[in-house]
């Protein structure tokens, strides 16, 4: 029988006992008053039945249970106070793991007698699909039908008319958990519903419009930590499991879930961080490849974090990304300017994670070491302090990436010695020796990339004083090149280093002959390099050629002023002032001008003392 015709009969029964019990004395009414008690209670059943049978009732009611919950009570208080003042629903928001479920749960614990119902739902896709899910939502009677409804929209309304009215009987809290949306157009028409929302989602909420949320961080106090320790902890604690426990705390910025693991001995501070985590702390985010990119680039950043400014000049991330990123707490921007920058970091668990998960290594981050490389190109005449920001990138580099490959030798140059002029000497040593390692095992002992290398090793050594090492190095590269074929347009800048360096030697070994001949001859391949690149306008090594031009005119002046040839030791200086201040204007390096100036006046004093002039 259809709805519509059972209710037209349940009707009709009630219109048949009236006339029955009117008309009692005639043949068609009762008979006598136990004919019509027995008539009048088949009746109710009858009318019971059918409003069982199609009346919508709200089904379920979350009960809470007794667990762990330690602290917090402030967050407890500021929902409390929220709740009261109906300032729109409540939410909790924070990184994976914190603790936002627990402390909706605990509130409820609280509070469940000031409801008649509580719901308790878990967000997946859509909001729409979290109230159409029957199994998480459901009315007695109530089931969606294609036929029926024929879509999940007017299911949608059906359902939020029957909340509606159940609030309007019932005192009701709806809980949604893990509600990780960006946005959703079905959200004002939910929050129509008079009743208590709690909401905790990882997102700022601010990106759904005008909502309050309490941000949840990390338990604060010692004596927090300290009941959170003994709450969770089984038997006696082991000798120095506290030391342990509190540093591993300050490592992990306190996050909740971690912490609980370490307790249990689930998790080891120097363990492999637990892929299932990893997987969770994304999970709920469909991160495209560019916010992939930010976090696997991110993750190896100083742990204290990077200007945004200086991390979107070296990355190739788009600043939609980062700020996708920052709306799902991702990445955490702190310290803002008035244009809007910040100082990016990251959560140690979300760092962690992000290296787990999205793995860095040198092949996929080689764009941010390449953008490092070219902002350090403009940084060279800054101090120590100012340079103090890339000092902690390249220092990250070096620690994210322990082996180098052969194929990105150019560019960690660049922040090796962007690092032993800073004055890190010991750590450029270790690591470049790492990268000559790499090279010789990919290109060979006789390349023109060994030689590169090599040469470079001795400038380490060379500016740290040791220059007895620094030689061999330099003679080994200079052997190199000597014997090896071109491999690329680079080739004769390679061999002028190396003339213009075994040139210096012979000068401070006082060999002077055989000193002249080489800075000549670095002088040769250095043109030799910029004519053969005259068309193609390299950068930044249009800088550096010009830069070994000009050392190699002071060094033969230098050689020439030893030897006693004045008159071409000062033509050499002129014309290295002329090149400096006529030629290509002032350079990043623009002592040479200075430097000419200083030879200039020793030539001159050693020419008068020797009765030249």
């Amino acid at each position: 029988m259809s709805e519509g015709i059972e209710k037209d009969y349940i009707e009709w029964l009630e219109h048949l006992f009236w006339l029955r019990e009117k008309y009692k004395d005639t043949p068609p009414g009762f008979a006598d008053d136990k004919e019509r008690d027995k008539a009048r209670e088949k009746l109710r059943r009858t009318q019971e039945e059918y409003k069982e049978k199609n009346e919508y009732k709200l089904m379920g009611d979350y009960a809470s249970e007794k667990e762990c919950f330690v602290g917090r009570q402030e967050y407890l208080k500021s929902m409390e106070e929220q709740f009261a003042g109906k300032e729109g629903p409540v939410i909790l928001y924070g990184i994976a793991g914190i603790g936002k479920t627990a402390l909706a749960r605990e509130y409820i614990r609280r509070h469940q007698s000031d409801y008649d119902k509580v719901l308790f739902l878990s967000y997946h896709t859509s909001l729409q699909e979290l109230i159409c899910d029957d199994s998480q939502l459901s009315f007695s009677n109530l089931r969606f039908s294609r036929k029926k409804y024929e879509n999940k929209n007017r299911y949608f309304k059906e359902k939020i008319k029957l909340l509606c009215r159940e609030a309007e009987r019932n005192r009701l809290l709806l809980v949604i958990d893990d509600c990780s949306m960006k946005g959703d157009p079905k959200l004002e028409m939910l929050l129509d519903v008079p009743c208590d929302f709690l909401f905790t989602t990882r997102m700022d909420p601010q990106i759904w419009g005008d909502y309050r949320g309490i941000y949840v961080k990390e338990l604060e106090t010692e004596g927090e930590w300290s009941a959170f320790r003994k709450a969770y902890q089984k038997g006696k604690s082991p000798t120095g499991q506290k030391k342990a426990f509190f540093d591993f705390c300050s490592r992990m910025k306190g996050h909740t879930l971690l912490m609980k693991l370490f307790i249990q001995g689930e998790l080891q501070p120097e363990g492999e961080f637990p892929q299932d985590i990893a997987e969770d702390v994304f999970a709920r985010y469909p991160l495209k490849k560019d916010e992939k990119q930010a976090l696997r680039e991110l993750s190896i950043m100083p742990a204290q974090g990077i200007a945004e400014e200086i991390y979107r000049r070296m990355s190739k991330v788009s600043p939609r990304a980062l700020q996708e990123l920052t709306d799902c707490l991702l990445v955490c921007k702190e310290d803002r300017t008035k244009e809007g920058y910040g100082r990016l970091t990251l959560h140690p668990v979300i760092a962690e994670a992000a290296r787990k998960a999205f793995i860095p290594t040198m092949s996929n981050c080689h764009d941010l070491v390449e953008g490092f490389t070219q902002l350090a190109w403009e940084m060279w005449k800054k101090g120590k302090t100012e340079n103090r920001q890339l000092e902690l990138c390249a220092l990250a580099f070096l620690k994210a990436f322990p082996q180098p490959v052969a194929w990105m030798a150019r560019k960690l140059d660049t922040v090796v010695t962007f690092l032993w002029i800073q004055g890190y000497h010991e750590e450029a040593k270790e690591y470049w020796k790492k990268v000559v390692k790499a090279v010789e095992a990919n290109y060979g002992e006789d390349h023109q990339m060994t030689a590169e290398v090599c040469l470079r090793m001795a400038a380490i050594y060379y500016s740290s004083l040791n220059e007895r090492e620094a030689e061999n190095w330099y003679l080994r590269g200079f052997q190199i090149i000597e014997q090896c074929k071109p491999y690329d347009r680079r080739y004769y800048f390679v061999r002028g280093v190396a003339y213009y360096k075994i040139s210096r030697c012979c000068r401070q070994k006082k060999e002077y002959k055989k000193g002249l001949a080489y800075a000549e001859e670095s002088v040769r391949c250095v043109k030799r390099y910029r004519d053969r690149n005259r068309k193609t306008e390299i950068s930044p090594w249009d800088i550096r050629w010009k830069r070994l031009y000009n050392c190699c005119f002071l060094e033969k002046a230098k050689i020439l002023m030893e030897l006693g040839r004045f008159l071409e030791a000062e033509e050499a200086c002129r014309r290295l002032k002329k090149m400096v201040t006529e030629g290509y204007g002032r350079m990043p390096w623009d002592g040479e001008t200075e430097e000419a100036e200083q030879l200039l006046t020793e030539i001159r004093k050693k020419s008068r003392e020797s009765g030249y002039c």
